[in-house]
């Protein structure tokens, strides 16, 4: 390589896991004359990345020291090192990756991008700067310079402060772990986190209602007197019972039965339909209630090797929802039977029964069987601020077992057409565990037509 002005572009992890780019010797590594470190818009952007949101607070520092330290050197226009300058590209490169078959989605490719712009637009020679397998695969692809930097310039393990930090939390989390319970929210089916409900799609509508109540009328039609008839007189356990007259139904069937019977029924079947009526908008109601409302039933795991103490796990539901544990509120109404019309055999059939030959066994003494109890409390509901929260409690759950939340939990949308997923809020915590545990439940509904 000869000697003459080098322009370098150092990728994103020089900068974090080696000396600080000020103190490498340049000029040596490249063995040039001059040197111009390019710094291209993605290792900009990394580095700003990880001075925010990386794991390792000593990659953080970094990041951070070499933004400033770029901040001053672009305000200044002065070199790093004696013959050692630094250049910020600002294009981001656009045809290149089509070009040259790159990803826009590898941050390795953008560098690369980066290069070959550089390259073309000015005419000069780049060379990469990386310690990075893959990427040094990719510039030698590509035909692009590659230099490894020295062993000697990588920051020693030995003066990574994180990794001895990091050694002495984990044990001490280990030890921390071994003590305490360990608890975890879970659904039915043990999945953490996500539990996915289908809402009900039963249909039933007030044109049902209408068709219906026309159906039952057809079924179950008035008794009409204009229909030809005779008298009759009939014996009931020897007595006469006068005033009968024979019916032509309208199925064809030719009846007996009592004048005053056929006025009774009648308004026993007025009656009826209003009650039918009233059943199916009942019916309608609960099946409307059904079609936005998700039931799940939760469960509480140890997975520690302690047992919990003074178990306290409370739920919170966003605040446009209802909650209840409730589940009658749910049941369809009981099913109403029209009136049955009386005839000369239904009076005489009701004259004797057949129950009357069954013993009643109704005072014999049947001992309870007690109930066991259950080791929750049961689920308190409760609302605050138009917010609802439920709450369950245990006195003791132990190492290596789980519990079943006591009820069924039931969430209402305020309409159907609403459903969509929410999120659960959760605090567990227990007489024995330093701090409660906070997470949330994700539940997936399945809003299907």
């Amino acid at each position: 390589m000869s000697k003459e002005n080098k322009f370098a572009f150092p990728d994103t992890n020089i900068f974090l896991h080696f000396q600080f780019f000020t103190e490498i010797a340049w000029i040596e590594v490249l063995q040039a004359k001059s040197v111009t470190l390019v710094i291209p818009p993605v290792v900009a952007k990394e580095l700003d990345k990880h001075k925010y949101n990386h794991s390792s607070e000593r990659v953080k520092d970094r990041a951070n020291k070499v933004t400033k330290k770029f901040a001053e050197i672009l305000r200044s226009n002065r070199e790093i090192r004696p013959k050692v300058n630094i250049q910020f590209e600002t294009t981001v490169p656009q045809s290149e990756f089509k070009k040259y078959n790159l990803s826009k989605e590898s941050q390795d490719d953008h560098l690369i991008a980066s290069i070959l712009r550089f390259q073309n637009e000015s005419g000069n020679t780049a060379v990469l700067i990386t310690n990075d397998f893959s990427l040094l695969v990719k510039a030698h692809q590509l035909n692009i310079m590659v230099i490894e930097l020295s062993e000697s310039y990588q920051i020693k393990s030995e003066e990574n402060p994180d990794k001895k930090k990091i050694a002495k939390l984990e044990k001490e989390l280990f030890e921390l772990k071994v003590k305490i319970p360990r608890l975890k929210l879970v659904s039915e089916d043990d999945k953490e986190r996500i539990i996915s409900q289908k809402l009900s799609v039963e249909k039933f509508s007030d044109e049902d209602i209408k068709n219906e109540i026309v159906s039952m009328n057809e079924k179950y039609p008035e008794i009409i007197k204009t229909y030809k008839s005779k008298k009759v007189i009939t014996r009931i356990n020897g007595k006469p019972y006068p005033n009968k007259v024979e019916f032509n139904l309208p199925s064809g069937e030719i009846k007996q039965a009592d004048l005053s019977s056929v006025e009774k029924y009648n308004n026993k079947l007025e009656q009826f339909y209003e009650d039918y009526e009233k059943y199916l908008n009942e019916k309608l109601r609960i099946n409307n209630l059904r079609n936005r409302t998700v039931k799940f039933r939760l469960k509480l795991k140890n997975e520690g090797t302690l047992p919990a103490n003074g178990v306290h796990v409370i739920l919170t539901f966003p605040k446009e929802f209802k909650v209840t544990t409730n589940e009658n509120i749910f049941s369809y109404p009981k099913e109403i039977n029209p009136p049955q019309f009386d005839t000369m055999a239904d009076i005489f059939s009701k004259s004797f029964s057949a129950e009357q030959l069954i013993p009643n066994y109704s005072s014999l003494f049947i001992p309870k069987i007690p109930k066991v109890e259950m080791p929750w409390e049961k689920v308190n509901i409760k609302r605050k601020d138009s917010i609802y929260s439920a709450s369950f409690q245990s006195v003791k759950l132990s190492h290596g077992y789980s519990l079943d939340c006591p009820e069924t939990i039931y969430v209402i949308f305020p309409q159907s057409q609403t459903a969509k997923p929410f999120q659960i809020k959760y605090k567990i915590a227990a007489d024995n565990l330093p701090t409660a545990i906070e997470g949330k439940i994700n539940i997936l509904v399945n809003n299907q037509k």
